[in-house]
C-alpha cells in the first residue's frame, strides 16, 4: 500500500511541473476554405469559419460554421486539445480535425462520415482574423 502512495505522490509532483507556458493562444476566429471530393463524383467546398471561444491550457471549446453538402448553413460545436507534439485535434459530430499550429496558421486534415453519400476529407489552412 505504501508503494502506491509513494508512486502517486511522485506522479503528482511530476505532473505539477508539466504546465507549458509556451502553448499558443488559439482563441479567436479562424477562416479558410475547403475543397473536397464529394461521394457523388463532384468537387465541393467553400468558406469555413472556426471560432475558438475558450481555451484552458491545452483544452479547446468553440464552433465551426460552413455550408453543408445540401446547401444549408451549419454551425457545429467543436471541442479539442493541443497535443504534446504541437498538434491540434478537434472533434465535431462524426467529424475529426487533425492538424498543427505554425506561425499564426492552423493547418488541418478534416475527415467525416455522416451517412450514405456524406463522407469525405480535405486539407485546409486557416488564418486568424
Amino acid at each position: 500500500m505504501s508503494r502506491v502512495i509513494v508512486l502517486a505522490a511522485v506522479l503528482a509532483a511530476g505532473l505539477a511541473g508539466c504546465s507549458d507556458p509556451a502553448l499558443p493562444d488559439l482563441q479567436g476566429t479562424w477562416t479558410g476554405a475547403s475543397n473536397y471530393a464529394d461521394a457523388g463524383g463532384t468537387a465541393k467546398g467553400g468558406p469555413e469559419t472556426l471560432v475558438i471561444e475558450r481555451q484552458e491550457g491545452a483544452l479547446l471549446w468553440g464552433y465551426t460554421e460552413y455550408t453543408d453538402i445540401d446547401g444549408t448553413a451549419k454551425k457545429e460545436v467543436v471541442t479539442g486539445t493541443l497535443t504534446s507534439d504541437g498538434g491540434v485535434v478537434l472533434t465535431e459530430q462524426a467529424t475529426l480535425w487533425q492538424g498543427e499550429y505554425d506561425d499564426g496558421e492552423l493547418t488541418f486534415v478534416v475527415s467525416w462520415t455522416k451517412g450514405a453519400g456524406n463522407h469525405s476529407a480535405f486539407d485546409m489552412t486557416m488564418t486568424k482574423q
